[in-house]
């Protein structure tokens, strides 16, 4: 199946394809509304779930989401039942 990708990638001196401008800008700017969509959503479902404010549970998020030494996956389920055990963040 052809593909209309003339100008969408260039290759680099190492061999890599790169994403070309303004795609690489849709690209990263898609991902971030979805993320924010997504984070949202979650935040709402718990909401009603737990103890905490949205604003608490994002700015907890954002605490954990700093810090190394975890997958995405781990961070989240984590997050979710400390959320809805009311173990999150001290009230």
């Amino acid at each position: 199946m052809p593909m209309a990708m003339d100008g969408v990638w260039k290759m680099t001196e190492d061999g890599e394809f790169e994403l070309q401008e303004p795609y690489a800008t849709y690209l990263a700017e898609a991902k971030m509304m979805a993320t924010y969509g997504w984070m949202k959503g979650l935040f709402q479902y718990l909401q009603d779930k737990c103890p905490y404010t949205e604003e608490q549970l994002m700015a907890e998020m954002e605490r954990r989401v700093d810090e190394e030494g975890m997958t995405s996956m781990q961070i989240l389920e984590e997050f979710v039942i400390e959320a809805v055990s009311g173990d999150l963040i001290p009230l």
